[in-house]
Formats: C-alpha cells, sequence, structure tokens
C-alpha cells in the first residue's frame, strides 16, 4: 500500500513548493473532486437512487493572532 506522500507525488503535489503553491494545489484537487461528486449526485438523482453528499474542507480558517506581551 502506498504513503499518501507517495499518491500526492504521484499526481504532481511538490513538497518543496511556497505555501501558496501547497494551498493552490489542494484547493484545486478539492474543486475538482467536488465537480466529481456533482456529477455523481446529478446521475443518482437521475436514477432516483439515495444521494450521500459529504462536508467540503475548510483551509481557510482563521489564523490565532498572537499576543504582545507589553
Amino acid at each position: 500500500m502506498k504513503s499518501m506522500g507517495e499518491l500526492m507525488a504521484e499526481i504532481g503535489f511538490n513538497k518543496d513548493a511556497s505555501f501558496e503553491s501547497k494551498k493552490a494545489f489542494l484547493k484545486n484537487l478539492i474543486q475538482q473532486a467536488n465537480q466529481s461528486q456533482a456529477e455523481r449526485t446529478r446521475e443518482q438523482l437521475k436514477d432516483n437512487a439515495p444521494v450521500q453528499l459529504e462536508l467540503p474542507l475548510l483551509f481557510d480558517a482563521p489564523e490565532k493572532k498572537k499576543k504582545t506581551s507589553a
């Protein structure tokens, strides 16, 4: 079984890239997965099959502010 790092490398993830590049790569990966999920959902609705939805991942969580002591 392959590790997560190996799988990410296979799809083009560069662990040495800048933080912004990594973030953009993951956002695009999630967007593509959501589009695929939407297509599957539409197909299930056509077939009157039960629909299972997944919650999206949140990568833009607010950063914690560091308190400065005066």
